[in-house]
């Protein structure tokens, strides 16, 4: 209205509030295209009015919008892997992530992360993405070397910045040495040459999938029965 006097915001619950309650107290100062208040939104959750109240010599002119708000948090469940699953790389191409994650108005983004360096992300259910079990210096690999003890967790984000973060699940790899694969060469001497000829070795690494009893496990494992 014509020769502005003040305003002040307020906000209800739902539609149609049957309550006002004040946001701030009155403004005498006129506001082009900035700021008018800051609206405390903690413990508030689901849909609110904003009106907004304008007073000047033609009297009270009133405006109003209708806002979500959502301050809970996603819920966040990882369905695979389980805890302490037990893979093999070579035997193994990848390694899925599965999670169920939901929000109550909706979600945005579910972040892997592999031992709390992030991997990779979804923005679409299910979400899921996968671990290719190669080493770290192949070309477009994670890098981090698939063998031994990693932990994974996941953190869900929603729409409104809320996050829910999991708890770490454990996977174990066998972790295969070149002293383990001599061992096991050295007692078999009927196969020596058949290992010689069949079995690469590749800088660190011995590839000795076909062979029982070549690999260790780290001491904070436990050994497969």
């Amino acid at each position: 209205p014509g020769g502005f006097q003040r305003y002040w915001l307020q906000y209800g619950q739902g539609s149609a509030p049957e309550q006002w309650i004040p946001i701030g107290g009155e403004h005498g100062e006129s506001v082009d295209r900035n700021v008018l208040e800051n609206w405390d939104t903690n413990g508030l959750d689901g849909l609110y009015t904003l009106r907004l109240t304008v007073v000047g010599d033609g009297g009270e002119m009133h405006s109003s919008v209708q806002v979500l708000v959502d301050n809970k948090a996603p819920t966040i469940r990882v369905l695979s892997p389980i805890p302490d699953k037990m893979f093999q790389p070579g035997a193994d191409e990848w390694l899925s992530v599965q999670v169920d994650a939901q929000d109550n108005v909706a979600m945005d983004r579910v972040e892997v992360f592999i031992d709390d360096q992030l991997f990779d992300y979804s923005t679409v259910s299910p979400y899921m993405v996968r671990w290719m079990l190669r080493r770290s210096d192949a070309e477009g690999a994670f890098p981090i070397e698939p063998w031994g003890t990693h932990r994974i967790h996941v953190v869900a984000y929603d729409t409104a910045g809320n996050t829910a973060t999991s708890e770490p699940i454990t996977v174990l790899s066998p972790v295969c040495s070149l002293s383990a694969f001599l061992s096991a060469a050295s007692v078999r001497k009927s196969s020596a040459e058949k290992l010689s000829s069949k079995t690469k070795i590749s800088g660190f690494f011995t590839r000795a999938l076909a062979i029982d009893s070549l690999c260790f496990w780290p001491p904070d494992t436990f050994v497969p029965p």
